[in-house]
C-alpha cells in the first residue's frame, strides 16, 4: 500500500482499543457501590467537576495493590482482536500514529506487552501512584495527570488529557488526521480531525449524531482501516 499518502492516525484506548472501558470495568468489579455515588455527584455537576475529578475520585476510593490491577486487567479486560492487524498495517505505510488516551499509561503498558505489542508511539495518558510506590503516608491510589489544570480546560469541563490540545499540535505536520474513538472525551477531536471514526453503539456515535457531524461508524479495526484507505486514494487523486 505504498501509494497510500502520508497520514496521521490518532487513537483512543479505553473502549476503542479496548473491548470495554477498562476504567469502568475496574471500578465496578473492586469498588462498585461507591463508584456508583461518586459518579452520582459528577453528574450533578460534571460541568464544573468534569471527568478529570471523577477519575481521581474513582481511583481514590479503590483500596487495591498494583498487582491486583495487573492480573485484572489481564483477565478482564481484552483488547479488541483486529487491533494487532491494524497496527501492522500502520507500520507497513510508516504511518504516524500515537494513543491519546484520558486513562493510565499503568494499565495500557500491561495490555500492549500481554498482547505482545511493541510500543513504538507515543501514548498520551496519565498515571497512577500506588502507597506502595513511595514512601508518603497516602493511603489511596493517587492519579497523576500528565497535564496540569491549565491545560486540560476544555468545553466539556476539566478533562483528564487535552486530546484538542494535542491533536492541534498534529495538525501543524500538514497531513490528514484520522480520529478514533468512542467516549466523551473523544468529543475534542471534532472540528479538529480531519476524519472522525466513531466505534459502532459509542457515545461518540450519539454525539456526532445528534450535533449532525461528519463521521464515520467501525465496528473494527478491519472497517477502520477500509475506511482509511479508501479516503487516502482519493485524497491523492
Amino acid at each position: 500500500m505504498s501509494e497510500l499518502k502520508d497520514a496521521i492516525i490518532l487513537s483512543d484506548f479505553d473502549g476503542t482499543i479496548t473491548v470495554d472501558d477498562t476504567n469502568n470495568a475496574i471500578f465496578a468489579n473492586f469498588n462498585q457501590r461507591e463508584s456508583e455515588d461518586i459518579v452520582d455527584h459528577y453528574r450533578n455537576n460534571q460541568d464544573e467537576l468534569g471527568i478529570r475529578w471523577l477519575l481521581a475520585e474513582q481511583y481514590k476510593s479503590l483500596d487495591i495493590t498494583r498487582r491486583q490491577l495487573k492480573e485484572f486487567v489481564i483477565n478482564e479486560v481484552p483488547i479488541e482482536p483486529t487491533f494487532p492487524e491494524f497496527l501492522e498495517f500502520i507500520q507497513e505505510n510508516n504511518f504516524t500514529f500515537a494513543v491519546l488516551s484520558g486513562g493510565f499509561q499503568d494499565y495500557i503498558k500491561i495490555l500492549l506487552k500481554h498482547y505482545n505489542i511493541e510500543k513504538d508511539f507515543p501514548v498520551y495518558a496519565n498515571k497512577l501512584v500506588f502507597p506502595e510506590d513511595d514512601d508518603s503516608n497516602r493511603n489511596y491510589i493517587k492519579a497523576e495527570f500528565a497535564y496540569p489544570p491549565e491545560e486540560s480546560l476544555s468545553e466539556f469541563g476539566p478533562v483528564p488529557t487535552p486530546k484538542g490540545m494535542i491533536i492541534n499540535k498534529y495538525q501543524e505536520e500538514g497531513l490528514p488526521i484520522f480520529y478514533l474513538g468512542d467516549g466523551r472525551t473523544d468529543r475534542h477531536a471534532i472540528g479538529r480531525a480531519d476524519y472522525i471514526l466513531a466505534k459502532k453503539g459509542s457515545f461518540l456515535e450519539g454525539f456526532c449524531n445528534d450535533k449532525d457531524c461528519d463521521f464515520y461508524v467501525f465496528e473494527d479495526f478491519i472497517e477502520a482501516k477500509e475506511y482509511i484507505v479508501d479516503k487516502l486514494k482519493k485524497e491523492k487523486r
